[in-house]
């Protein structure tokens, strides 16, 4: 019996986590369009002034996306994997899926304008 309320508590915070995870990257794509925020090829947006630290050159929230998004792909394939909980989750897998297609245009848009520039 508390090995069942606990695994229900584990399950919560993934799947809570995972939900505020993909919220906050939804929100973040939808920015990328609005060329005060992110910038152009040409002048820096707000984005390149709120996010100044960078890794490896790259600012901080763009290597969010690329890691949150492996870890939303990682979470995908447990939620696809595990049979008994499926049912219930459905609307996490599919969002979790829009979300690596938005992250695909995302790159593909950031390397077409000229934001996303590898010399």
């Amino acid at each position: 019996m508390v090995s069942d309320d606990r695994e229900l508590g584990k399950r919560g915070v993934f799947l809570g986590t995972l939900r505020i995870v993909l919220a906050f990257n939804f929100v973040r794509f939808a920015l990328s369009f609005v060329p005060r925020f992110e910038g152009t090829a040409e002048a820096p947006g707000l984005a390149d002034r709120i996010f100044r630290f960078s890794v490896a050159g790259f600012r901080i929230d763009f290597v969010w996306l690329i890691v949150s998004t492996v870890l939303i792909a990682v979470a995908l394939v447990v939620l696809l994997t595990d049979r008994e909980t499926r049912s219930e989750t459905v609307n996490d897998s599919v969002f979790s899926l829009f979300w690596i297609m938005a992250f695909l245009v995302y790159i593909f848009r950031a390397l077409a304008t000229g934001v996303l520039d590898f010399g």
